[in-house]
């Protein structure tokens, strides 16, 4: 939990400092595990909330019936929590994009994330370019966050 709880600064020089003694500071891979770390305790709220939904009793049942573990697993307790998964993935995505401070620790000469050129550009440069991708940027969320908010809330169109 501690992307929670510590701020994304400190987090991003502890991770410089410990990818920089693994050999993995300024890579793809390093920068890729950074992102997950920041993003997976919110993904495991969401989807242990899903989990915490379903109860017991209706795995215990496919079980009862003769269903194996895995079976049950893949053909219960999957389609089950998949909007959780949904939300989770979705939730973790916005995190990821959202994460400058870390990137700016982790990311190597070569490579550039498209919050990380937003920032450069809007530190060093005047133009109406910035304005047109957020706007664009907003508009993605949005189109993704209404149909989904509307799925998951039950609301129709």
């Amino acid at each position: 939990m501690s992307p929670i709880l510590f701020p994304a600064v400190v987090i991003g020089i502890a991770l410089m400092i410990f990818f920089g003694k693994v050999g993995l500071s300024h890579t793809f891979t390093g920068l890729v595990c950074a992102h997950v770390i920041m993003a997976l305790p919110f993904v495991i709220r969401v989807v242990s909330i899903s989990l915490y939904g379903i109860g017991r009793p209706i795995e215990e049942a496919s079980l009862n019936l003769g269903a194996s573990r895995l079976k049950t697993f893949f053909h219960i307790t999957i389609p089950l929590i998949k909007p959780g998964i949904i939300a989770g993935g979705i939730f973790a995505f916005f995190i990821s994009f959202d994460e400058v401070s870390v990137t700016l620790f982790l990311a190597g000469p070569r490579t550039t994330t498209l919050p990380i050129r937003i920032y450069t550009f809007v530190e060093y440069s005047s133009d109406p370019t910035i304005a047109a991708v957020s706007a664009f940027l907003i508009l993605i969320a949005v189109c993704i966050g209404v149909p989904v908010g509307w799925k998951f809330l039950g609301i129709s169109k």
